[in-house]
């Protein structure tokens, strides 16, 4: 089904009060379903819906928050979800896998991670930079407790850095992420 004719807010409108929503495999675009989670989230809390599931998209909704999970967004479109997540209270968890995120401003990065509880950025090519103020985040949030940067390059990232964002986090994942001998001994003595 193509949907790009139907306006967000009269497509939010219809599925406000469905408590599982399902729009996969529908003809929609990556920069429709930002702009469709951009629509739904701020009443997510007081609406019916308790999971919105798009094709590159996924929210849910517990009494622990709100859950988003991207697949394969571009520099636009994360850097719009990005600024959602930023201004949201309710949103706990981030999850952003694969495409590449190089582009996305770092301060951006370093004050969403700030607010959320878990954050995952797998596979999505960020740059020393990015990495340094995520690490950076990691340390200074009083309220993330999960940092999974699998299969982004963290060779170049300052061993001590990531010492750091070891001692406030519960789980921190760092599969496929090209440590060196000296960073892995650091980390885990």
């Amino acid at each position: 089904i193509d949907l790009s004719f139907v306006s967000l807010p009269v497509l939010k409108e219809s599925i406000c009060n469905v408590r599982k929503v399902s729009l996969e495999r529908n003809s929609q675009n990556r920069l429709y379903e930002v702009g469709l989670v951009k629509e739904c989230l701020p009443s997510m809390p007081s609406s019916k819906m308790r999971y919105l599931h798009l094709n590159d998209l996924k929210m849910a909704s517990s009494k622990r928050g709100i859950r988003i999970h991207s697949e394969l967004l571009n520099s636009i479109e994360a850097t719009m979800l990005l600024k959602m997540v930023k201004t949201n209270s309710t949103v706990k968890e981030l999850t952003m896998m694969g495409g590449n995120l190089s582009k996305i401003d770092e301060e951006l990065l370093f004050q969403t991670i700030l607010k959320l509880k878990s954050v995952s950025l797998i596979g999505t090519n960020l740059t020393i930079e990015q990495l340094t103020r995520i690490v950076s985040a990691a340390f200074l949030s009083d309220s993330l407790e999960s940092l999974n940067l699998s299969s982004n390059n963290l060779s170049e990232l300052p061993a001590n850095q990531l010492v750091r964002a070891t001692l406030r986090m519960q789980v921190l994942v760092l599969e496929s992420t090209r440590l060196t001998k000296h960073q892995c001994i650091a980390v885990i003595t």
